[in-house]
């Protein structure tokens, strides 16, 4: 009897160690499945853990041109695109981007550039939704494979000869300061490549941040975007001029006229910079009438040199050697460059 209690015994014990060793691997089984979620695809198609963002990474390029240096009336040239993340996985361009721009502008002499609207086989109208620029998450003739966007440009015709600018705006949908903007520079007509009047070097001794080392102009602000659009800052005046030119997306809204007119990097920038020296009701606006300046958000800037001393931005005297109404006329904005007196485009004077 003593024999068949003791086995009893055991036997209860051992079942009741069964169901508990069941349940306690089950349970640890719950709490790895909770703390490390669903077991996905591994690699570069793994899900990011939390708090990780998905890295943009982006290049363009253009293709190389019969005659090894420049573009050719009849020639297509053909842009091709890069968008990556960390891992070298592939984004979506219809689903992962918030903005997916395309910009094209030249050549770089500051009175002549202009959006090469023909070449993009976009519009100039500024009514349009799209204007001045190709919008990649759409546009259908855009080809898609993998992380690799192409686009042909239209046949060369009659764009003025010179450096012309390709610049590419991505910016993430899930992590909006995930963005980036990348160029492309070739040469349509001549194979002399153009020199800029002002390079980011010399913008670097005011607006380079000494611990971020990064640029910081009016995009890093919040309006266009909640967050605002640094890399659009970067890569001066290279990024600036594919917006900001002769006829690109750029826009201000004139106070006297109430025209869209397009906002020049030499108008918006020698404005800016003229700051607290501004007297025109262009630049300042009419505060009686309410008619808000194109300038009247910069009037308290302090140009922090002597604001003659133009060396300060430029690369080479062509401020002196080839003046413009357009440059001199946006620091010097109360004087009437028409007849009487003045003088006309071109001959500014000292």
């Amino acid at each position: 009897m003593e024999d068949e209690r003791t086995q009893s015994t055991g036997a209860r014990k051992k079942s009741f160690w069964i169901p508990l060793m069941t349940l306690l691997t089950l349970g640890l089984s719950l709490l790895l499945y909770a703390c490390t979620g669903a077991q996905g695809p591994s690699g570069k198609d793994a899900p990011w853990p939390p708090g990780v963002d998905r890295e943009l990474n982006a290049s363009v390029s253009v293709s190389k041109p019969a005659n090894g240096t420049h573009f050719i009336a009849g020639e297509q040239a053909v842009l091709t695109i890069t968008l990556k993340d960390q891992a070298g996985a592939a984004f979506d361009r219809a689903n992962d981007f918030s903005q997916l721009r395309l910009m094209l502008a030249g050549p770089q002499e500051p009175t002549e550039t202009v959006t090469a609207v023909k070449l993009l086989k976009t519009s100039a109208d500024r009514s349009q939704a799209v204007h001045h620029y190709v919008d990649l998450m759409t546009n259908a003739d855009v080809q898609v494979s993998g992380d690799t966007l192409t686009y042909k440009l239209a046949a060369v015709s009659d764009e003025k000869p010179g450096t012309y600018i390709a610049s590419v705006w991505a910016v993430s949908k899930a992590a909006p300061l995930e963005q980036a903007m990348v160029v492309a520079e070739f040469q349509i007509g001549t194979a002399t490549v153009e020199k800029q009047i002002v390079e980011k070097e010399k913008c670097a001794s005011c607006h380079l941040g000494a611990d971020s080392g990064k640029f910081y102009f009016a995009h890093i602000d919040v309006g266009f975007s909640p967050v605002g659009n640094p890399s659009i800052d970067q890569n001066a005046v290279r990024n600036c001029k594919t917006c900001h030119n002769n006829d690109g997306y750029a826009a201000y809204t004139d106070p006297q006229n109430a025209n869209r007119d397009a906002d020049t990097v030499v108008h918006r920038v020698h404005g800016i910079h003229m700051g607290e020296e501004l007297k025109s009701a262009h630049s300042l606006g009419d505060q009686e009438a309410n008619v808000p300046g194109v300038f009247e958000n910069y009037t308290g800037v302090v140009f922090p040199n002597n604001v003659k001393n133009c060396n300060s931005c430029h690369t080479d005297d062509r401020y002196k050697t080839k003046p413009s109404r357009m440059a001199c006329g946006a620091c010097h904005d109360n004087v009437w460059f028409g007849r009487g007196g003045q003088y006309a485009e071109g001959g500014c004077g000292s």
